[in-house]
């Protein structure tokens, strides 16, 4: 998993392939390659943002990843 989001905040001035916020990636581990999921693991990681960083661990104690997205620009994403 990765999140994105450029560096430069206006990037679309100077370069019209890029934005500034971006989508958080999700990466399956196939051994040879990656897949990404993204597209399927739900609204969160289809929204562009300025992502900064990512904590992960069992906030709600049920045994499974939570995951809290760190929006430098607007409000964190929590996907438990």
């Amino acid at each position: 998993m990765t999140t994105n989001g450029h560096v430069v905040a206006q990037i679309e001035l100077t370069d019209s392939g890029q934005t500034y916020a971006q989508t958080t990636q999700i990466l399956r581990n196939l051994g040879q390659r990656f897949e990404d999921i993204s597209a399927n693991a739900g609204p969160d990681f289809s929204r562009k943002i300025v992502g900064r960083g990512i904590s992960i661990g069992d906030y709600d104690g049920d045994g499974r990843q939570d995951l809290l997205l760190v929006d430098d620009e607007g409000v964190p994403a929590f996907a438990a």
